[in-house]
């Protein structure tokens, strides 16, 4: 793809280059997860070109710093990744000297499509839930989806498109 084609894709889709501009601003070394579009940076590299579902988690400390990134599981002979909110919290508890006071979960679709089903929905509440009364705040849950455009995925944050509402 020229200059040209990717001038042309950016003004049709602003929301692209509010993504494309984030990206480019703060890099995927950062320690300090600032923006739903690092913390995609992130787990990118771990959920993108997955033949199935997988499931990682970000751990953060009291300063927001990334403590440590892990899949936690993987989908089995249907393709999903089963989501099992003890491992999610045992996991987060363990990281650090204190353990993790804050989480961003995040799964790929292998399909490369980023809508929450409603299943994705349901595990966010689950583990929004739990996390409160362990006190562990859900950030975010990012969906990653393959592409074949620049950086070689796209992500929906859902905090952001508003299923944290309520939450």
């Amino acid at each position: 793809m020229n200059a040209s084609a990717i001038a042309k894709l950016l003004k049709a889709r602003p929301e692209l280059a509010e993504r494309f501009a984030t990206m480019v601003a703060e890099p995927v070394t950062s320690k300090v997860c600032t923006s739903s579009g690092v913390a995609a940076s992130i787990v990118a590299p771990l959920l993108i070109n997955q033949a199935y579902e997988a499931v990682a988690c970000i751990a953060f400390d009291r300063r927001q710093q990334v403590i440590k990134t892990e899949i936690l599981t993987s989908g089995g002979s249907d393709g999903l990744a089963i989501v099992d909110t003890r491992r999610i919290f045992r996991w987060a508890l363990s990281q650090g000297k204190s353990g993790a006071v804050s989480i961003i979960l995040a799964h790929n679709h292998p399909s490369g499509d980023t809508t929450p089903s409603g299943q994705d929905v349901e595990v966010t509440k689950r583990v929004s839930a739990a996390g409160k009364i362990l006190g562990i705040q859900l950030l975010d849950h990012i969906i990653i989806g393959d592409s074949s455009n620049s950086p070689g995925y796209t992500f929906c944050s859902m905090n952001e498109r508003g299923y944290f509402v309520g939450l």
